[in-house]
């Protein structure tokens, strides 16, 4: 059912009173296990998950990603300039994949020097590597730019995912 060759990574979504477990396939263009309907085919427990690997040969690497999206919907209700770079961008990033495995178009992946720019500051500000500017400032168009861009994502994800029972 699905290449060899790849990386199985399980992902952890917390959507605060519920979590759910999806399989992230890292590829030349990374994507996340979807059904026919290019649906994201998600899990209400770890175990069912792994049956799921299990029946489709799929080997999962045992590190576990989590994403905390109610944090996210939270913060698009009432943006501020406080937020988690780190974990921002690492949804930003969650939702181009999204978009890719739903062949949909990501407002976060359009490349213009406005959102690549705020892109540069999640990363720098994620503390991932050394940067020039590791505590960034974001303007009020900068964090307006970023709801809508996190909102299309979070749009894509909950329009998107087929819950296994």
């Amino acid at each position: 059912m699905y290449l060899d060759d790849n990386k199985y990574y399980i992902i952890r979504l917390d959507f605060n009173f519920q979590k759910l477990y999806i399989i992230w396939i890292s590829d030349d263009i990374d994507k996340l296990v979807v059904n026919n309907d290019l649906k994201i085919i998600a899990f209400r427990s770890k175990s069912k998950m792994l049956e799921f690997a299990a029946l489709c040969a799929i080997t999962l690497e045992t590190d576990i990603a989590e994403y905390n999206v109610y944090d996210l919907k939270q913060w698009t209700i009432a943006p501020d300039d406080k937020f988690d770079c780190n974990s921002f961008l690492n949804l930003w990033n969650l939702f181009n994949d999204v978009a890719a495995s739903i062949d949909q178009q990501f407002i976060g992946d359009i490349r213009d020097s406005e959102r690549d720019e705020l892109y540069d500051k999640l990363f720098d500000g994620s503390g991932i590597f050394i940067s020039k500017d590791p505590n960034p400032q974001f303007c009020l168009s900068e964090i307006n730019l970023l709801k809508d861009i996190l909102q299309n994502g979070l749009s894509f994800l909950s329009d998107n995912l087929e819950i296994q029972d």
